[in-house]
């Protein structure tokens, strides 16, 4: 069986009517965006994907295996991180990973070693004592994804990740999990896709719990050419970022 990962009629709705409409697709192996305003249904989507949120209809496969039904065999190869991170401020970044480590089973001879290539890998080299209840909202967001990489997951999920990240840490960040996506599985949300073009192999837009489009990034701009503009090179940020903005004008 393929290390997939399946929405089967997916859906949730709330008391305030949005949520997410029922929605069918398969992710696999690379880096998955997806895209959409607030309120579009990405955190919906993601909590389903990741087990915290019940759904109101449809299941949540992992190669083939129901998750919806029995969550505990995919949790152990899942890594998340939910868009409300909360973090005791009182503690170090490095006791707080080494703490998630020995939740998430990590061996003690391995958690050292662990806590210091996820620091490493998110660009907090040597803020191993950092603060927590001092960091700024970027540094938090990359503890986040730091806690998710610990047990080296197969599948990962992260809700706005780049959210208040540096333009040169969001670089980094993102050309770090474009790399760990060429053999694991990456889901990640985000509202700009500014630096993403050339990395993601796909995209989902969603729209008022609506999936508009789920296309790779050069059919999304070949489709954006036949619409009249010039024709964009493959992966072209800033024709990527203007056809994001024309599907959601016409939704």
């Amino acid at each position: 069986m393929s290390a997939e990962l399946s929405a089967m009629a997916l859906a949730r709705t709330y008391a305030r009517g949005r949520g997410l409409q029922p929605l069918s697709t398969t992710f696999g192996m690379g880096l998955t965006v997806i895209a959409g305003p607030n309120g579009a249904g990405k955190t919906t989507l993601l909590r389903m994907l990741a087990t915290t949120l019940h759904p109101g209809s449809g299941e949540v496969h992992w190669c083939g295996q129901s998750v919806t039904r029995d969550p505990i065999p995919y949790r152990r190869v899942l890594g998340y991180l939910p868009q409300a991170f909360a973090v005791y401020r009182s503690w170090r970044a490095a006791d707080f990973l080494t703490y998630m480590a020995r939740l998430k089973g990590l061996s003690p001879e391995v958690i050292p070693s662990r806590v210091a290539a996820v620091l490493r890998s998110t660009g907090l080299e040597g803020r191993q004592s950092l603060a927590i209840g001092t960091a700024a909202h970027g540094e938090l967001r990359r503890l986040g994804v730091a806690q998710a990489l610990l047990a080296q997951p197969r599948v990962l999920i992260l809700d706005e990740p780049f959210a208040g990240l540096a333009p040169e840490d969001r670089t980094s960040l993102i050309a770090m999990l474009a790399t760990y996506a060429r053999s694991n599985l990456v889901l990640l949300s985000s509202h700009l896709l500014d630096g993403l073009g050339s990395h993601a192999a796909r995209l989902l837009i969603l729209h008022e719990g609506r999936c508009l489009v789920d296309a790779s990034p050069p059919d999304l701009l070949d489709d954006l050419g036949g619409h009249g503009a010039e024709p964009a090179p493959p992966n072209d940020d800033r024709m990527l970022e203007i056809a994001y903005r024309r599907v959601l004008d016409q939704a």
